[in-house]
């Protein structure tokens, strides 16, 4: 055989084998990307379709993963009037800025500074009194709701005086878990609710869109407006009116069919709240509207935000529960579910608890655009320096920028980074509907950084064991300026949002 014919052999062959190499690899490979898929996507028939080769989907097919990416490309184009080029490096530099900064103030100004932002966002709560079984309760029902094994969950509440009616898992996003339980002697139905925990939970809480609220009872289509003040009682008529009695005035509204007079919610824990709702509303006739029961929801994290929509919802369609403190929320590391007048005037029924950073109850879309704005300042300034890694030579300077950490030169000064961030802020409105909030009262435990227990009393001071003195604590709400700063300080702002951390917090042993 000629010398070219035999190596072209040799190589087909070759080519042979990788091929079919490379195509069992894939092969298994897809096996085990296929076996690590959810249920609820196999079956979904939008995802289905994916693996057909077929143009045209119809609506319904859409109404299930397809709606769930939809409402996502929704949330991306809300933040679409900041554009950000090259966003992963800009993001690596701005953590070097942010490093460098936080090591270039004298210690002793930094700790001031972050002491007063946490001090003055509110007025002092007592330690002693959130560390009751008030809230240490609430936070072991909140997450003995993350248990899947319904008899773990049920010798856990009887040892509270609770019986367990329902468990609920959900198997798509836009559900959320929880369970349901009843103490006759307290004459309490206790609703416990599970955070983030899986990949349909991540959805369900990406799914961040404000939409708005209707208070509906039965067939009534009123609308429920809470922006004037914190109401006290609160009536649903049946010809299209909503009256509403509270501390300083009795509005009765008509007509609401505009956007302004509706509750604004996070869409994603709205829909699984109202998921929610459906299935425990024969309970809750049972027991509230022929028994006289009171009700309490639980959550951490998502199961927060689905605790006060869902009580929202409750108080709409069953009035009885917005009288003489029947239905309480105890929320704890809640992400922003409500428009900022819903959600100060949620404090009549709703308690939140924000541990010292935690970063989930500012994950709202006003810190997200406030923090593009600096993230594009930073970007800027790279490109100002010939450091935007878009060629050769400036990927090198940007790579030598960063290989020098924290002792290097900053990108640029606190006092302009505070600059672009004061006017990100100013340009951006606080009541626009899409900016959600905490809801409710906030309590916010906190570390300070240095010793500084001025306004607390004494005597109360000295009977804190050692340990929660390390600990001050402020009541204020999901408007305060100490939820509009992210604290860029290593894993802290993750860490502080895990229910270990309340625990902490609450002078608790980690009981789960």
């Amino acid at each position: 055989m000629p010398a070219p014919a035999a190596f072209a052999m040799m190589a087909a062959r070759h080519m042979a084998l990788h091929t079919s190499a490379s195509s069992a690899f894939a092969a298994v490979l897809a096996q085990w990307m296929w076996k690590q898929l959810p249920l609820w996507i196999k079956e979904d028939i939008s995802f289905q379709n994916l693996l057909k080769d077929k143009k045209e989907v119809t609506q319904e097919e859409l109404s299930h993963l397809g709606s769930v990416v939809e409402k996502l490309q929704e949330m991306v184009k809300s933040t679409k009037g900041i554009y950000v080029p090259q966003l992963h490096a800009t993001f690596l530099a701005y953590i070097q800025l942010s490093c460098q900064i936080k090591l270039s103030q004298p210690k002793l100004q930094e700790q001031m500074t972050r002491n007063y932002l946490y001090k003055s966002s509110g007025k002092p709560f007592s330690m002693r009194r959130l560390q009751s079984p008030e809230f240490q309760d609430a936070l072991n029902f909140a997450t003995w709701a993350y248990h899947d094994d319904s008899q773990v969950i049920q010798e856990k509440i009887h040892k509270h005086g609770y019986t367990l009616l329902n468990h609920h898992l959900p198997l798509r996003p836009g559900n959320v878990a929880y369970f349901l339980a009843v103490s006759h002697e307290k004459k309490r139905l206790l609703v416990g609710i599970r955070g983030t925990s899986s990949l349909e939970d991540i959805l369900t809480d990406c799914c961040s869109r404000a939409v708005s609220l209707e208070g509906k009872n039965d067939d009534d289509n009123s609308c429920i407006e809470v922006q004037m003040a914190t109401e006290s009682e609160m009536h649903l008529a049946n010809d299209d009116k909503a009256e509403i009695k509270s501390r300083r005035e009795r509005i009765l509204l008509e007509d609401c069919n505009n956007g302004d007079n509706y509750i604004w919610c996070h869409e994603g824990i709205l829909i699984s709240s109202e998921s929610m709702v459906r299935k425990i509303k024969p309970f809750i006739i049972d027991l509230i509207e022929e028994c006289d029961y009171s009700v309490m929801l639980c959550g951490h994290s998502l199961g927060a935000g689905a605790a006060t929509l869902s009580a929202l919802i409750l108080r709409s369609r069953f009035p009885k529960l917005t009288t003489n403190q029947k239905l309480r929320v105890y929320a704890f590391g809640p992400p922003p579910v409500l428009d900022r007048d819903s959600a100060v005037a949620a404090a009549s029924f709703c308690t939140s608890v924000v541990n010292n950073a935690d970063i989930i109850p500012r994950c709202s879309l006003y810190n997200f655009a406030v923090f593009l704005e600096c993230l594009r300042k930073v970007q800027l300034r790279l490109v100002e320096k010939e450091m935007s890694p878009t060629g050769l030579i400036s990927t090198k300077a940007f790579i030598d920028k960063l290989s020098e950490g924290t002792s290097g030169k900053l990108l640029m000064t606190v006092s302009e980074l505070n600059k672009t961030a004061r006017e990100a802020h100013e340009q951006t409105t606080p009541h626009k509907p899409e900016h959600l909030y905490i809801p409710g009262r906030v309590i916010m435990p906190y570390n300070p950084l240095i010793e500084d227990f001025e306004g607390e009393d004494d005597d109360e001071i000295d009977q804190l064991k050692p340990e929660q003195k390390t600990w001050l604590c402020t009541e204020t709400d999901g408007t305060a300026a100490v939820f509009r700063n992210v604290e860029v300080d290593g894993a802290r702002l993750f860490t502080d949002h895990a229910s270990s951390s309340y625990f902490e917090a609450l002078g608790m042993d980690y009981d789960f």
